[in-house]
């Protein structure tokens, strides 16, 4: 089992599924305390090469809710990460997410997050871009990536150059 170095401790890597830090891991103070630092978990999904998906240019729309998603078991405090190939293709625009509760059947306050933006009409950009928001779940909760776009051919990309993921950290 490989482990990663995170904030000081150890992060043990494994399939997709439930992980634990590794014994003496400590996780930065972000404003929770974590109740025992050796059973957070976290839940990591690939999205294999699955081509691009261009965003809506109209509205919020889901990305993908198979690749694109955080499935929350239980109540608790989470912090939700997502690492993503931005794509802008010979446009002018930006392109846009944010994090839709699922479960409650509402986008989440506060969660947009510009993604990539160009003001040439004739680049052709990808880019990797990360994200990071802290939620609170009170029960079982799915959230889905959503994104919205100015221009066509605005987006995310994965392909066999690199893939993107959503990871989840239970943190108390």
């Amino acid at each position: 089992m490989a482990l990663t170095q995170v904030a000081g401790g150890l992060l043990a890597s494994g399939a997709v599924g439930s992980t634990q830090l590794a014994s003496g891991a400590a996780v930065a103070n972000i404003g929770y305390t974590p109740v025992n630092a050796a059973n957070l978990t976290y839940t990591n999904i690939n999205s294999n090469p699955i081509g691009n998906v261009d965003f809506n240019t109209s509205v919020f729309t889901n990305v993908n809710t198979t690749y694109y998603k955080w499935d929350l078991p239980a109540a608790g405090n989470y912090l939700l990460f997502m690492t993503v190939r931005a794509r802008l293709w010979g446009v002018a625009g930006f392109g846009k997410v944010r994090l839709y509760n699922n479960t409650a059947g509402a986008a989440i306050s506060n969660s947009d997050m510009m993604l990539i933006e160009s003001a040439s009409g004739t680049l052709n950009l990808n880019m990797m871009c990360t994200g990071h928001w802290p939620f609170t779940a009170t029960g079982a909760t799915t959230i889905y990536l959503q994104g919205n776009a100015t221009a066509a051919n605005i987006g995310i990309q994965s392909d066999v150059n690199g893939y993107n993921n959503c990871t989840w950290l239970r943190i108390s």
